[in-house]
């Protein structure tokens, strides 16, 4: 059953105005009220936050947080008084600072938000219901016996979370985002490497079972194994099969020729492909650029519209590096790699960048990295 967190908003305006005024100044106030039904209980992903302990957000028009605020819906005035304009109202379980995912800590692994706009005229009543729903996915995996006999050394990566023989513990996600799996194993001595992502995005409240194993033939070879993941919710249930048997990826998207997303051109090889093409480049980001011969690594100093990569989280040598744009003033590259926006946090991430391969900073460069489907954070070690 989802938890529904109910809120009804009724503003009312009051207009004033004066024989030296031409304009009419608008004023108004939110009265706020809200009820939740019983506890959420979605196969084990459970929350069971107060109502009044929900923490409200208000944003205006420019998606500015209202002064004051969050503020937890207990502590909140009768009467908000508001100017006249668009609102966006979030109510969420826990602080945006609490959200720890993804994580293994089925603590803060869950959490509940909604959001819902609303606009305020002058002399109308309005009224918004916001759905308060969870956030996260679930994730867990197990993986056959034979398959862990025969490459004991394997390892899947999703977002910085490893699955590995020594680590199987179930793990959460932020939905509306997809899941990627990076699978590595050794095979007759060498480094073996599979890609994959989900052709949707992972559901609010949805659980996603990986079980991987081999074909129960004893003929086989070792490679000869299949993935499947069933992503099963209150909203969608489906089954995508991967099979790595030849190295093949059958979901549909992608490429595995070199600069493809499932076979990224390293730092090196995008040095030598300056062509302005649309590819993948793989590297750990090592600084911001300031010029030509400058990148720092001082978040205070630093912007978010570009990034330096490297082939090594140390790198100090920039003829070593790609210099990366970060397009889109409030766009999702930025908030998630750029180290100003981050303070500093994204300096060493590995990461996986789509754009155009051309001069940057009159340097070796990636152009255009810009929404959620042209970057990827392979690990934030």
């Amino acid at each position: 059953m989802r938890r529904v967190l109910w809120i009804a908003i009724i503003a009312v305006f009051t207009v004033a105005c004066s024989k030296n005024r031409v304009r009419y100044q608008s004023d108004g106030y939110l009265e706020i009220q809200a009820s939740a039904s019983s506890l959420i209980e979605h196969r084990d992903l459970k929350s069971s936050v107060a109502v009044e302990d929900y923490w409200v957000y208000i944003y205006n028009d420019n998606g500015v947080m209202l002064s004051g605020y969050p503020k937890q819906y207990g502590e909140l005035s009768d009467k908000i008084s508001l100017q006249e304009g668009a609102y966006s109202i979030k109510v969420q379980s826990v602080t945006d600072d609490e959200i720890a995912v993804p994580t293994r800590d089925a603590s803060k692994g869950v959490f509940m938000n909604g959001t819902e706009k609303v606009t305020l005229i002058s002399d109308e009543t309005q009224r918004v219901e916001i759905t308060a729903s969870i956030a996260t996915t679930k994730v867990s995996l197990t993986v056959a016996n034979g398959f862990v006999n025969n490459f004991p050394d394997y390892s899947f990566d999703m977002k910085g979370i490893i699955f590995d023989a020594n680590n199987t513990s179930d793990a959460y996600f932020e939905s509306g985002d997809f899941l990627y799996v990076m699978l590595s194993y050794t095979e007759n001595g060498e480094t073996v490497s599979r890609s994959y992502r989900t052709p949707e995005e992972m559901k609010r409240g949805g659980i996603v079972n990986i079980e991987f194993g081999n074909d129960g033939s004893a003929e086989v070879d070792y490679g000869d194994v299949g993935i499947g993941i069933i992503i099963d919710s209150t909203l969608v249930e489906e089954e995508i099969i991967w099979d790595i048997d030849d190295g093949d990826i059958i979901d549909g998207e992608g490429s595995t020729n070199p600069g493809g997303f499932y076979n990224p051109l390293s730092v090196e090889e995008a040095q030598s492909s300056q062509n302005n093409e649309p590819l993948w480049v793989e590297g750990y980001i090592v600084g911001h650029v300031v010029s030509s011969i400058t990148v720092i690594t001082d978040f205070n100093e630093a912007k978010d519209t570009n990034i330096a990569i490297a082939s090594s989280p140390n790198e100090t040598d920039i003829s070593k590096m790609v210099f990366v744009e970060l397009r889109g003033t409030d766009s999702d590259a930025r908030k998630e790699l750029g180290l100003n926006y981050t303070n500093g946090a994204s300096l060493g991430y590995k990461v996986k960048l789509n754009g155009l391969l051309g001069e940057y900073f009159k340097a070796t460069g990636l152009k255009g990295v810009d929404t959620k489907e042209e970057f990827y954070i392979l690990s934030k070690d």
